[in-house]
């Protein structure tokens, strides 16, 4: 008998880290309908419609100092036709932006959103169909949860969409199953933020998330373009995203310094990655800008505001704890104007059930939870003084997010677009897209029956696909923390 065991990057009070061993034959078995699990994936032909323009871009900067857009088309080396990036969809005026909100949302949403229209207006980005309000798409809510009914909906209410959405409502507004999608299509970020982690959406967090992206964009200059990198290596999984992630990530940053107008990294690596200092790091008025965090997320707590939390190198031992919305104070600054980016399960939102185990070992049965976005990047997005942007991931994670095809690549690729200021945080997010595609397309070959492929290659296959399609980016999608280079080398 085959099996595979799965190290996720999550933790449960009196169990510790959580790992899972998975029959691959009997996985297999279920599994058996290739033309069924084909059409769970992001088909190829999708593919043709992702830009890819991070990891271009970062490549061309890496290696020649410029951003002459011939350069970076060139770069484009993936087997199909690409949009040459001057008419390229996921540059946002290209491909213009639009807050997506449901018909009974529609008046709360266009007063809280106010400022933000107002910005993404007068920066010539805003979607702007005639008759409505520029930027913003009023949706009638579908019958049934099904992405393809979304999408006529989208249509209907803006003819051809924009490519650049922000949904403003958590999954109880926008199922994560129509925001995986959608995302497989565009680029997309949610917006749910509370005053109570538990609460409804707050109008009022609303209104002070659109002020303060507001604010930060007119003071680019301001903040610190410095990156952090938080790890320890406590159990099996987290030496792993330790060993294979963040450290590669702090050697590319270090070298990244000469090419980029970048301050060295900092570092809370093994002792010295405590929740308390963590909080200290980003609680000064200039914190790093992008935050890159590989832990543990706490998962089915007695505390429900604790779902998600990250943990710390002391976190099962008093007085260490996770870094929870229990410790984050209002009107005292956390991760102020960044990008906090939480590799650990459970630390972007909380599905109905756990993918993983609902697709390869539904016997492994766990209690099915109401789907929410998580408390922190609630609670935090909607504070004046907390960051503009969170990424996380739903479900679990395992550590196979980082293994293959190209290791930590997208995280790399990611930091270089944002601390160089190249375009938006959706964009940066590109290569994790490319990658989700690829792992789509890579399942479907080993589904395939004349492929032969093992059980334990197919299991491989459906949890680098589900790792892959996993992240959310929560915040808007056309933020943008820097001014962008001169077509020279700085620094």
């Amino acid at each position: 008998m085959s099996t595979t065991h799965l190290e996720f990057s999550s933790f449960r009070a009196g169990h510790g880290p959580v790992e899972r061993t998975i029959d691959d034959d009997d996985a297999a078995a279920r599994l058996a309908n290739p033309a069924a699990a084909v059409r769970s994936a992001a088909p190829t032909a999708e593919r043709a419609h992702r830009s890819g323009i991070t990891a271009a871009t970062a490549a061309v900067w890496r290696e020649r100092g410029a951003l002459d857009p011939d350069l970076i088309a060139d770069a484009f080396d993936t087997g199909f036709e690409r949009r040459s990036p001057t008419s390229d969809p996921f540059e946002p005026r290209v491909g213009k932006w639009a807050a997506v909100v449901l018909r009974e949302d529609e008046a709360a949403a266009k007063a809280a959103l106010a400022p933000l229209l107002e910005l993404r207006h007068n920066e010539g980005v805003a979607f702007s169909p005639e008759g409505s309000t520029p930027g913003l798409v009023v949706l009638e809510r579908p019958a049934a949860d099904k992405p393809v009914l979304w999408e006529e909906e989208l249509r209907k209410a803006a003819g051809p969409p924009p490519h650049h959405l922000l949904l403003l409502g958590g999954p109880e507004r926008f199922p994560f199953g129509v925001v995986s999608w959608w995302s497989a299509r565009r680029i997309v970020g949610v917006l749910d933020v509370a005053d109570d982690p538990l609460g409804p959406l707050s109008w009022s967090a609303v209104h002070r998330y659109a002020r303060k992206v507001c604010d930060c964009s007119a003071r680019q200059l301001e903040r610190s373009r410095q990156a952090l990198v938080y790890a320890f290596r406590s159990d099996a999984a987290t030496r792993r995203s330790h060993d294979k992630l963040a450290i590669p990530l702090l050697r590319h940053l270090d070298e990244q310094v000469r090419h980029l107008p970048a301050l060295p990294p900092v570092r809370l690596l093994g002792d010295d990655a405590t929740t308390q200092n963590l909080l200290a790091a980003l609680g000064v008025e200039r914190s790093p800008a992008v935050v890159f965090t590989c832990t543990h997320g706490i998962e089915y707590p007695d505390d429900l505001r604790h779902w998600g939390a990250l943990t710390s190198i002391d976190h099962t031992e008093p007085p260490g704890c996770p870094l929870s919305v229990d410790l984050v104070t209002a009107g005292e600054p956390f991760a102020e104007g960044g990008v906090v980016f939480a590799f650990a399960c459970f630390s972007a939102g909380i599905p109905e059930t756990s993918a993983i185990l609902e697709i390869l070992s539904p016997q492994q049965h766990e209690p099915a939870q109401v789907p929410r976005i998580a408390p922190l990047p609630r609670l935090v997005l909607g504070q004046d003084r907390g960051p503009l942007a969170f990424i996380g991931h739903v479900d679990r994670a395992s550590t196979n997010s980082f293994a293959g095809f190209d290791g930590p690549a997208a995280f790399r690729d990611f930091a270089d677009w944002v601390l160089g200021g190249f375009g938006t945080i959706g964009q940066g997010m590109s290569t994790f897209c490319e990658e989700a595609l690829r792992a789509a397309d890579d399942l479907a070959v080993v589904l395939n029956p004349d492929m032969a492929s093992t059980s334990q290659q197919k299991v491989a296959a459906w949890v680098r696909r589900l790792d892959t399609a996993g992240w959310l980016l929560l915040g808007d999608p056309c933020v943008r923390l820097f001014p962008g280079p001169g077509g020279e080398r700085s620094g």
